[in-house]
């Protein structure tokens, strides 16, 4: 998100580019629908919530499940 901020970086850093090509598909999917406003990027935004109700539901559904149910 912060590096979004900050178009004029030299994105040839190896550094730069890992972090890019780790992020930049996740992100790819919701920039697709929220454009850059002003030149920031607000895709991260709802990219962080899902991952939150994503990590929130999971979470809910494996206290939900019996434990021990296979006798291991």
């Amino acid at each position: 998100v912060l590096l979004s901020w900050f178009p004029n970086l030299d994105w040839s850093n190896p550094v730069l580019a890992t972090v890019s090509s780790i992020t930049d598909p996740y992100l790819n999917a919701f920039r697709g629908l929220i454009p850059p406003l002003g030149g920031l990027d607000l895709s991260a935004i709802i990219a962080f919530i899902t991952l939150s109700l994503a990590q929130g539901l999971l979470g809910s559904l494996s206290a939900s499940l019996p434990s021990g149910g296979l006798g291991f």
